[in-house]
């Protein structure tokens, strides 16, 4: 877990305790959940809720998840078209946001149950369970959140929480405030100003805040799997004008804490015969990640975060290296909603999370794929 994460995970739990023992002000927990679909057709009028769905695009295929090593069950579930959802916008006088999962609060007191990516992460957030919540802070006007689950790391802001900005620009709200995390990285800032956005339009969230109405984008796809549309806005919004030069890079994980490589060094040294470049994305600006990535032909990484920044390039060979104690297909989902090529290679456990990569194997895999974005 990230510093960030562990300073706010025990400032909520001291939040909590105060709660708990009556020091700060508070008001009745949820009396349960509902559906919006549900809680739309029963509402009266009076509440002057409003949906708004655009509908969904076309299905998409994902991509051809290749090997030259061993295979993994895993990626044998992405095969056929992959459902795409429509666009929602729950427009709701009186609701509140409540906890760092970005969850609804309905007028009537009922937690909105689609503000939570599932039953199990609903489950997780412990709201339906709270006998009391913080008393809300109120502010004036509408105002959009983009708050969600893991939206503080790098990916999930990404993929999960900048293209509901997109889904609010779909539905003609595309200028109004946006809640968000309070505690913003300086990588959150960054993209927000590369979109236009100031703090002047930044409402910062931490337990319940009640504006005078809450607008709740729904987002794009589920969590870490935007559609194809989401990702081409993502390229347009922070990619135009970068064109594709061929550069070949090779990801490091030398300064994280798990899934680095081992045998790094020897690998560098083989690719770098094939013209690649080794790069630390953490080390640079956003602006400088998104230029690298959009102006490369193929990467190489391990598994992580910086993976992400695929989706702001036009076409890439992405080449994802795992350790095998952990295999995550969100990247090769990436890859297909980008309209990317990608290959994986299964390295060998070392430590408890770090990785030695098979090195002939992983240069065939090179050789493959360069040989076919050359057909």
């Amino acid at each position: 877990m990230h510093l960030q994460s562990r300073v706010r995970s025990l400032a909520s739990g001291v939040r909590k305790a105060a709660f708990d023992r009556g020091l700060l002000p508070s008001q009745p927990g949820p009396n349960g959940q509902v559906a919006l679909t549900e809680w739309m057709s029963a509402s009266p009028g009076a509440t002057a809720a409003d949906v708004i769905e655009l509908p969904a695009p076309q299905s998409e295929s994902p991509v051809e998840a290749r090997t030259l090593g061993p295979t993994h069950p895993l990626f044998e579930r992405f095969r056929g078209p992959l459902s795409a959802r429509p666009s929602v916008v729950a427009v709701i006088p009186g609701a509140q946001l409540v906890s760092e999962f970005g969850i609804v609060l309905l007028p009537d007191n009922r937690v909105l149950a689609d503000t939570a990516w599932d039953e199990t992460q609903l489950a997780a957030s412990e709201i339906l369970s709270a006998s009391i919540l913080p008393r809300p802070r109120r502010v004036r006007g509408r105002h959009a959140s983009i708050v969600s689950q893991w939206c503080s790391a790098y990916f999930h802001w990404v993929l999960d929480a900048l293209p509901r900005i997109a889904v609010l620009e779909r539905a003609g709200m595309g200028e109004l405030p946006l809640i968000v995390p309070q505690a913003l990285s300086p990588f959150q800032r960054e993209t927000l100003g590369l979109l236009g956005i100031g703090p002047e339009r930044l409402t910062p969230h931490s337990s319940c805040l009640k504006p005078d109405v809450l607008v709740w984008p729904a987002p794009a796809g589920h969590t870490g799997n935007p559609p194809a549309w989401a990702v081409q806005w993502l390229r347009e919004r922070f990619a135009t004008g970068i064109q594709p030069d061929g550069r070949r890079l090779y990801i490091s994980r030398v300064g994280a804490s798990r899934r680095r490589v081992t045998n790094e060094a020897a690998l560098v040294d083989a690719l770098d015969s094939y013209g690649f470049e080794a790069v630390q994305p953490e080390e640079l600006a956003l602006g400088d990640q998104v230029r690298l990535f959009a102006e490369a032909a193929i990467v190489v990484a391990p598994h992580g975060g910086a993976n992400t920044n695929v989706a702001f390039a036009e076409r890439v060979a992405l080449i994802e290296i795992f350790e095998p104690g952990y295999v995550n297909a969100c990247f090769c989902v990436l890859a297909g909603a980008s309209g990317h090529d990608y290959w994986y290679v299964m390295g060998e456990s070392q430590g408890e999370s770090d990785i030695r990569v098979p090195l002939d194997l992983v240069i065939a895999t090179v050789e493959r794929a360069l040989e076919q974005r050359r057909a």
